[in-house]
């Protein structure tokens, strides 16, 4: 094996017949008795100088291995993987990242490790499935779970379980992902949210995937900057913003905003001479949305 001849090295015949016995010196260590040595050594320094050594030999720069390379560097990779410095298990984790090749086993406990070991395959490894991507996100911190949220690919059931944290900051990073696939129920849900969680109301307006009716039922609790920009974005007529308005009262007071006999006028409303307070809040609220 090649590598294997660049660690461990090997006298030359040829060499060794050209030189007289009684003129060769003591040979200097070779590469193999140096990294053999180093393999003996029990303490973490040396055994992470020699994960790092293959490493750079057989990873380096996407060199192809070929079966038999591959299956060795992997082996000596599980013995020494518990046993050497966080730098060194990084440095492995972003160099098998972007391998297809790389042993599930060992890139699932690199993922399962502290995020700045476990962060460039959470991002990146597509050697990780769905099942690993859902283990890790109920397993783990905030940290793993927004990495995941950052994949060039987020597949539906990965989205479900990742909003299903409950996490503000984690959905907010989702959102941010066009390449993330949201089901229209869990878009929805999203959506009405925004009204309590403000941080979800522009990232979600910005989305490809925002249909005009969610934008449209927003308009209403958003702020100027962002009504502007559903009304470029999502051509809304008057027509569509007095239907948020009267929407956003039907909900306000409890009753159904598509039954023709409870639709109110916001103006035969607003000059009622009872009404409650809260209402009247609203009212106060949304009368500069009417022009």
């Amino acid at each position: 094996m090649v590598w294997a001849q660049r660690i461990f090295g090997g006298s030359s015949k040829t060499a060794s017949k050209a030189i007289s016995p009684r003129l060769r010196a003591a040979p200097p260590p070779s590469p193999m008795a140096r990294l053999v040595g180093v393999a003996h050594q029990p303490d973490q320094a040396s055994r992470s100088h020699l994960a790092q050594q293959l490493s750079d030999i057989c990873l380096a720069s996407g060199r192809n291995l070929s079966a038999r390379e591959r299956t060795l560097f992997f082996d000596i990779l599980r013995h020494l993987i518990h046993q050497v410095e966080m730098q060194v298990r990084k440095s492995l984790a972003e160099r098998l990242s972007v391998r297809s090749d790389a042993p599930h086993d060992l890139v699932f406990q690199l993922a399962n490790d502290v995020i700045e070991v476990a962060y460039p395959l959470l991002v990146k490894s597509m050697v990780l499935d769905d099942a690993d991507l859902i283990e890790l996100i109920l397993s783990k911190a905030e940290a793993h779970q927004q990495a995941i949220t950052k994949r060039p690919e987020v597949s539906l059931s990965v989205t479900e379980t990742l909003v299903g944290t409950g996490n503000d900051e984690v959905i907010q990073s989702l959102l941010k992902n066009e390449a993330a696939e949201i089901m229209p129920a869990t878009m929805m849900r999203l959506v009405d949210q925004s009204l309590e969680t403000e941080s979800f109301r522009e990232v979600l307006l910005r989305r490809r995937d925002m249909k005009p009716e969610l934008a449209r039922r927003m308009y209403t609790w958003v702020g100027d900057a962002l009504r502007e920009y559903i009304n470029d974005s999502f051509d809304l007529s008057q027509d569509d913003v007095d239907d948020a308005v009267s929407l956003a009262i039907s909900e306000a007071m409890e009753i159904d905003p598509f039954d023709d006999a409870d639709i109110i006028s916001l103006k035969d409303y607003a000059s009622a001479p009872l009404y409650e307070p809260t209402s009247a809040t609203l009212i106060q609220s949304l009368n500069g949305l009417i022009r």
